[in-house]
């Protein structure tokens, strides 16, 4: 459905989508900002508004919808934050996000994979900021996975009287107070 019109979706052989009406058949070229909120309103059973018509955002950014662009963003009155993209070429929903998911992949996600929409729109800076990033990245875990198994990071360079009555009376892992956590964890993830 594109809106009330039932339509028939395809993808050529050369992977462009194509929206035929399954009325009279007619090809459906572009799906208009009224249409693609009727479709959004049908699909979620709630209302839906209309908030913007865009290439790419920070939840649409990766290549496999440059095919279907740009992209109608929908705003559903569900108390969950819910937007849906839908393909303003074919009409077909591309994308759902909810509130909650667009925070916690702020804060997870998108910095680790440095998945920031300027960047990653752009392949060959993606890569090249991935790969200038990594090497200094995997030199730091190597370095304190180094100094973690020589015992550097759980306090063995610190040579006070109380660390070194504390090292004789623990057995197994070295120290039992809290600075020795982040050497145990280096310990652990090398």
């Amino acid at each position: 459905m594109a809106g009330d019109l039932p339509v028939y979706r395809m993808v050529d052989v050369k992977g462009r989508p194509h929206t035929v009406s399954a009325i009279d058949g007619q090809v459906i070229a572009q799906v208009d900002a009224a249409t693609a909120q009727a479709t959004a309103q049908r699909f979620a059973g709630k209302p839906a508004q209309w908030l913007e018509t865009a290439e790419r955002d920070q939840w649409t950014v990766p290549n496999g919808l440059n095919a279907w662009r740009p992209l109608h963003r929908i705003a559903i009155d569900d108390g969950r934050g819910t937007e849906l993209y839908i393909s303003a070429r074919t009409g077909e929903i591309m994308r759902d996000t909810h509130r909650a998911e667009r925070f916690w992949n702020w804060l997870g996600s998108v910095p680790h994979w440095l998945y920031f929409t300027p960047i990653r729109k752009d392949p060959p800076l993606w890569r090249q900021v991935v790969l200038w990033t990594s090497g200094p990245c995997v030199a730091v875990a190597i370095t304190g996975s180094g100094l973690a198994g020589c015992g550097c990071a759980c306090g063995a360079a610190l040579p006070t009287a109380a660390w070194r009555a504390r090292r004789r009376i623990t057995a197994g892992w070295p120290g039992t107070t809290w600075p020795d956590w982040p050497g145990r964890c280096s310990c652990c993830s090398g």
